[in-house]
């Protein structure tokens, strides 16, 4: 399982090469925070288990988290933060069947909080970023032949990124020790694109609250006078873009012809056919840290989010047998990477364009509605999952104007080389555009 984390950890571990003396030596800190994750706004109905007289739905399972973070300036900080989200449970049961599905549930977030007011002892802040989380379902069932339609037990994992949004305080205890509180969301945590399209896609949302210890190993960091930040002094920028992305890959082409299969025993049931149409664009997100050099030469790593591309049927809108159905497919992608570019100053150094090249490592997850196959979208693959990472090239540009020293606001355009399946839903290029801000620290 390991391995599903690597590209973030090296993510991570690649900003040891931004150290400075004021990051290094001045301003870490360690926070460890223990609560409840509420996964409740996903319903049973959601899940389509309203068929079964429920025994069981523990959604509020307890979770902590382990944070690692840097107080930036009196009113920003930086965090990397290990999420364990617990496990939820569900047990119905239908005709003397039972079924019994488990869920957990972990991640790795990056998130800035600011602190508005800047008080000594009673600290408020709100915070925002990005988290990559990984779960993993396993269904078991018994009497289930006859019963259900898939009667075989299940084990499936699902990965991806999200946007954090929430709220807090930190109260000081002593010069070492702040208490904690926070309440956050994860937005659209919760997603089906696939078994619930007859009713609309299905996007839910994770809340956390967490009560922890901040432990701030050297003294100085609590507090609040001028001295201490402004020795705080570097060449890092961080920059978060929100806008659209655009995918050419083949996705269902407009129509489905092929397999419906039998989940019983594997085989085919039927051959079924039907239109299709395809949303080959979603929401886009870049977070990124980068280091100005000599002769404003920039180099960065990033996280890039595409979303998820969607193909889906009109409701009953594929048939076969005499019996109605319908058919969905998603791609969803997401990447890390590096590039090097150049800023081209103009208007009195506050408006700079910034061309760039890079490399990047993308992660696909193709799938399909779950008794079709790929073969029936001009693919080859049975489905109804495929997880896979392809590495290609990428280039842009970004506009930025300068609000000051620190702060700017700009535009991105990024481009990103074929990468995808052809035995799944295509091979294509990727579009990012968007607006955000930066921050220099």
């Amino acid at each position: 399982m390991f391995k599903r984390y690597i590209h973030l950890i090296l993510f991570i571990l690649f900003l040891n090469t931004f150290k400075t003396e004021a990051f290094e030596l001045k301003n870490l800190y360690y926070v460890l925070s223990a609560g409840e994750a509420d996964f409740s706004e996903f319903t049973i109905d959601d899940a389509e288990l309203t068929s079964l007289n429920t025994q069981k739905n523990k959604n509020k399972p307890n979770m902590f988290s382990i944070t690692a973070g840097s107080k930036i300036n009196r009113h920003l900080s930086l965090e990397f933060s290990y999420l364990d989200l617990g496990k939820t449970e569900y047990i119905g049961n239908l005709s003397g069947a039972t079924l019994k599905n488990t869920k957990t549930k972990k991640g790795l977030a990056a998130s800035i909080l600011v602190y508005p007011l800047n008080n000594y002892s009673f600290n408020p802040f709100i915070k925002g970023g990005l988290n990559y989380g990984r779960v993993v379902s396993k269904t078991t069932k018994e009497n289930a032949a006859g019963v259900f339609s898939n009667p075989n037990n299940e084990t499936a994992s699902g990965e991806g990124t999200g946007k954090i949004i929430g709220a807090g305080f930190d109260y000081k205890l002593n010069n070492k020790m702040n208490l904690r509180f926070s309440h956050e969301v994860i937005m659209d945590d919760n997603v089906d694109y696939i078994n619930n399209i007859d009713n609309g896609y299905i996007e839910k949302d994770t809340k956390l609250t967490q009560l922890g210890i901040v432990y701030i190993p050297k003294k100085n960091i609590n507090k609040i006078g001028n001295d201490f930040y402004s020795s705080i002094k570097s060449d890092i920028n961080v920059s978060a873009f929100v806008g659209k992305s655009k995918t050419s890959s083949r996705m269902s082409g407009g129509t489905y012809n092929g397999n419906t299969w039998n989940l019983s025993n594997n085989s085919v049931l039927a051959q079924v056919s039907g239109t299709m149409s395809d949303d080959k664009t979603d929401e886009y997100l870049r977070f990124s840290i980068s280091k100005e050099y000599e002769n404003d030469y920039v180099g960065e790593i990033f996280l890039a989010d595409f979303g998820s591309f969607k193909s889906r049927s009109s409701n009953r809108g594929i048939t076969g047998s005499g019996n109605a159905m319908t058919g969905a497919a998603t791609k969803s992608v997401y990447g890390a990477g590096f590039a090097a570019g150049k800023k081209f100053r103009v208007d009195n150094q506050k408006l700079s364009i910034s061309p760039y090249i890079g490399f990047v490592f993308l992660r696909h997850n193709d799938e399909i509605y779950n008794n079709l196959d790929f073969a029936g979208l001009g693919g080859s693959s049975r489905g109804p999952i495929e997880k896979y990472t392809n590495a290609t090239y990428t280039t842009g540009l970004s506009l930025n104007y300068n609000f000051n020293d620190f702060s700017s606001i700009g535009l991105r355009y990024d481009y990103f080389g074929e990468s995808g399946k052809k035995s799944t839903l295509g091979e294509g290029s990727l579009k990012g555009y968007g607006i955000g801000l930066s921050h220099k620290f």
